[in-house]
């Protein structure tokens, strides 16, 4: 069961005790109110919790993601080659063995 759940049933609860216990404003009443009012701010401060959690989560996630590999063709054989980088460099065709500036 999740926590948004948990208070919703924390929510029923209070309004069962305002409404069944509770006789105008007495005590049930307001523990009743109270734990409605504990429902509804728990429920906020969880969702933002949530939402900030998934951001971070997200941000880790896109900063840790593995770099694409670059695949190129050889100007000699025509040969597709991954180079795995950007950087320019010198390569080797592994087909033709001729070396290639990218």
């Amino acid at each position: 069961m999740n926590w948004f759940a948990r208070w919703g049933i924390l929510a029923l609860f209070g309004l069962f005790i305002a409404l069944v216990l509770g006789d105008g404003f007495d005590i049930w009443s307001y523990v009743g109110g109270l734990l409605i009012m504990t429902a509804i701010l728990g429920s906020i401060f969880t969702a933002i919790i949530s939402a900030n959690h998934a951001l971070i989560d997200s941000m880790v996630a896109s900063e840790s993601s593995p770099q694409e590999d670059i695949i190129v063709i050889c100007p000699h054989c025509e040969a597709e080659i991954n180079v795995g980088t950007d950087e320019d460099d010198l390569y080797e065709c592994p087909s033709c063995g001729q070396d290639f500036e990218f």
